[in-house]
């Protein structure tokens, strides 16, 4: 009779595939886990950890080195694994969850995360605070403030302090749906009560929303903020900053702001210069418009 491969043959077939970035090889390895478990006469009862090791290493492909259509895929295939994990009735435990609740964070896919972290802690395997924060970040894909605020709240009352990336992603939510005094309402928090330092991204989120809102008045104030906390602006703070001050009509902070940058070293990309060059055209002045011009190029 041929051999048939063990479980634990499978899950140091995966880990190897997974190590040498071979994702293709990580299906193959998984279509004969399907196979095996799907043999008529003698079919594999794997345990709970086969299937985490799979997960793990389809996680390989929802990396941030890979472009967005091979994240999407590799996320889709974890919950794929999860499902079937879920059908042969394994013990689903706290790694599992996580894995699952991560690709929901990729995928946007908000009703599925609210599920899971309903469904773990009746498991007995209640959600961390990253958890917490991939199911907000789903959240947030698709604007659901109120369910980020929810589970902020229901966080707390497993008693978990949210950090940064539960706060970002209540401020990306509070952006996405163009909620600019909840944002700042949740910024006030974050420092306060919640005792965590904002970060860049916690302050680009800010300033998109100032964008949004053509508010430019508390865009400077947070650029402002920035530096007395010493986190460094980036082109992408200023450029929003800049597309506020072009909304609110605050045409001569502008160039203030750009000349500002500019002193950092920090280059604006082709949407900025074309917002001061609009300023320019509408203000006659064609020579700090050539100048802008030779700066660009």
């Amino acid at each position: 009779a041929s051999l048939r491969p063990t479980s634990a043959a499978l899950e140091c077939a995966l880990r190897a595939c997974s190590k040498a970035d071979q994702q293709e090889m990580v299906e193959a390895v998984w279509e004969v886990l399907r196979a095996e478990v799907a043999n008529p006469s003698a079919p594999l009862r794997p345990p709970m950890r086969t299937y985490n090791t799979l997960m793990r290493a389809l996680s390989g492909g929802i990396g941030p080195k890979r472009v967005d259509g091979a994240r999407r895929r590799g996320a889709e295939q974890v919950l794929l694994a999860f499902d079937e994990a879920v059908r042969l009735r394994l013990p689903l435990d706290e790694t599992a969850y996580k894995h699952a609740l991560r690709a929901c964070d990729l995928l946007g896919e908000w009703r599925r995360a609210f599920d899971l972290l309903d469904e773990s802690r009746a498991a007995g395997a209640p959600a961390d605070v990253l958890s917490y924060g991939n199911a907000m970040s789903a959240c947030a894909r698709n604007g659901r403030v109120g369910n980020v605020l929810q589970l902020l709240d229901k966080m707390r009352a497993d008693g978990l302090q949210p950090n940064a990336f539960c706060y970002n992603s209540a401020l990306i939510a509070c952006t996405r749906a163009s909620r600019l005094p909840q944002a700042l309402s949740i910024l006030r928090e974050m420092e306060g009560e919640g005792g965590v330092e904002p970060t860049t991204h916690s302050y680009a989120a800010l300033l998109r929303a100032c964008s949004g809102a053509g508010d430019w008045r508390t865009a400077v104030q947070l650029l402002r903020r920035m530096e007395r906390l010493e986190l460094k602006a980036e082109a992408v703070h200023y450029g929003l900053a800049i597309n506020a001050c072009s909304r609110g009509g605050e045409d001569g902070k502008i160039m203030s702001l750009l000349r500002e940058m500019q002193g950092m070293g920090l280059h604006p990309d082709v949407a900025t210069f074309t917002t001061a060059l609009s300023v320019c055209a509408a203000n006659n002045q064609l020579p700090r418009a050539l100048s802008l011009i030779e700066r660009m190029y």
